[in-house]
């Protein structure tokens, strides 16, 4: 779980999804008066958004290899390793032609999920 610094309120953390937090006394030994930078510090235990997805799924039931996605979509194969993997989220054009490539939405082959 990752732990993130954040100045001023915790509401004002926008999107980052907290799960736990607690006020520290002090930064570097100071004091809050001592520090003219932050009033008050927050810190968080936060959990990141991540795109998760089902590419390989979808190519193993259309009975393609990774170098005749990657063709069809003019792309690498590397580019499919790392995307089946989820080590790279594509383009908004990439993710509508791999969705048209298996006549389906983009939903169904991409996700939002929490990683912790």
């Amino acid at each position: 779980m990752l732990l993130a610094r954040v100045s001023a309120s915790p509401a004002k953390c926008g999107k980052i999804l907290l799960t736990e937090e607690r006020e520290v006394e002090s930064v570097s030994g100071k004091g809050f008066g001592e520090s003219p930078h932050y009033s008050r510090l927050w810190y968080h235990k936060v959990r990141m958004e991540v795109v998760s997805n089902c590419v390989y799924e979808k190519r193993l039931a259309a009975s393609l290899t990774q170098e005749e996605l990657a063709t069809a979509l003019g792309v690498t194969r590397q580019t499919i390793i790392s995307i089946e993997k989820g080590n790279y989220t594509p383009s908004v054009l990439l993710a509508l032609k791999i969705a048209t490539l298996f006549e389906c939405s983009v939903e169904e082959i991409f996700s939002i999920c929490l990683k912790k």
